[in-house]
């Protein structure tokens, strides 16, 4: 009987999890674009940190909007550029529910290093 009633509420908890609803896909990046042959810009968004409120949930959307950046800049660029290091933050912009960044990532003939398609 107890083996029955286990498997019962193990049932009824996993159909309980898979009913509840995926956190909806949000979309991070805003625009990238070459500003010349050595720069290119991405600018990007970043949401809080669930749970969190005030300086913390403004600091969580900056360092996901600078993570998300350096992530899609990564994936622009071959190895041969180090998107840390010859990348900055040109600018923050704080909006209701997240931030927006504009990142810059510059080396001498970046345009070379983009990644080939395919």
């Amino acid at each position: 009987m107890k083996r029955l009633l286990t498997v019962i509420l193990g049932l009824l908890l996993a159909s309980m999890l898979s009913a509840q609803e995926p956190a909806p896909k949000r979309d991070v990046l805003v625009k990238k674009w070459f500003k010349n042959y050595n720069t290119y810009i991405i600018r990007c968004k970043g949401y809080p940190k669930e749970g969190t409120g005030g300086i913390a949930r403004t600091g969580s959307a900056k360092e996901a909007a600078l993570l998300n950046a350096q992530v899609l800049a990564r994936e622009i660029f071959t190895d041969a550029v180090d998107v840390i290091k010859s990348g900055r933050i040109v600018e923050y912009k704080l909006q209701k529910d997240y931030v927006i960044i504009t990142y810059e990532v510059k080396k001498k003939g970046l345009k070379k290093y983009l990644r080939k398609k395919g």
